[in-house]
């Protein structure tokens, strides 16, 4: 059975009982925020459960992922050594979304470690996708003080904001820089291709998967495993046209 909570960690506790209540051998959970109660009704059961797509600061085993902090720093390094200084971020929604969250506060936290301040009059939340990054983009372009490099938290978002530049005759990377995040499947494909963080989702499902089947057919506890999130370089970022 799959159900999806849309982001509501509340709706996500009245999901976990009825699961339970239905009698399920576990359950696969995304993310890390749990509304509270949650992780109370779920140890209780009995019933192995695993956390998918987090590794940052857990204390408690069972979870698989990749740490969304680190592969944060990469995009705000590599950003940097191209000689970016003035960096923004189009986020996802951070309000009942850790990963979304992790995202935008470790690119804060490395520039805040570089001496850095992160744009913050152009740094906005928005939902993943690409209308509304287009339309945030838009009103970016029409503001004073446009930055040389743009993170986003999502692909979908990075490839709203590279349609909308091309719509603007905006030159990607020449007169901003882009990256994104995921490695969705039409990342590759964009014109130019897009640079992201390349996060491991099959490699997550399948040994979230395993970890959970061996668990509920073996008694074997669900255990850490935190995988690497590689930045891909592709064509959308470049030194910026008049660096520090």
């Amino acid at each position: 059975m799959v159900v999806a909570s849309d982001y509501s960690m509340a709706d996500e506790k009245v999901l976990v009982r009825r699961l339970l209540e239905r009698g399920v051998d576990g359950l696969f959970l995304i993310g890390q925020q749990r509304y509270p109660g949650t992780l109370d009704l779920l140890e209780d059961s009995g019933r192995p459960f695993v956390e998918a797509y987090i590794s940052d600061d857990i204390e408690r085993d069972g979870y698989v992922g990749f740490s969304n902090t680190k592969a944060a720093a990469k995009v705000v390094d590599y950003l940097v050594a191209l000689g970016h200084r003035e960096i923004a971020m189009f986020a996802g929604i951070t309000e009942g979304n850790d990963r979304a969250y992790r995202r935008l506060a470790g690119v804060r936290a490395r520039l805040g470690e570089l001496g850095i301040p992160l744009l913050e009059k152009c740094t906005i939340e928005l939902p993943y996708d690409m209308d509304a990054a287009r339309a945030a983009f838009s009103n970016l372009c029409d503001s004073a003080g446009m930055p040389t490099a743009l993170i986003c938290g999502n692909d979908l978002i990075a490839m709203g904001v590279l349609v909308e530049a091309h719509a603007r005759a905006v030159d990607i990377p020449r007169h901003l820089s882009v990256i994104g995040f995921d490695n969705h499947p039409l990342a590759r494909h964009t014109l130019p291709p897009l640079t992201t963080i390349d996060v491991p989702a099959d490699e997550i499902g399948r040994r979230a998967a395993d970890a959970l089947v061996n668990a509920i057919e073996h008694g074997v506890l669900v255990g850490k495993c935190e995988l690497e999130a590689p930045l891909i370089v592709r064509g959308t970022a470049a030194p910026p046209r008049h660096p520090e």
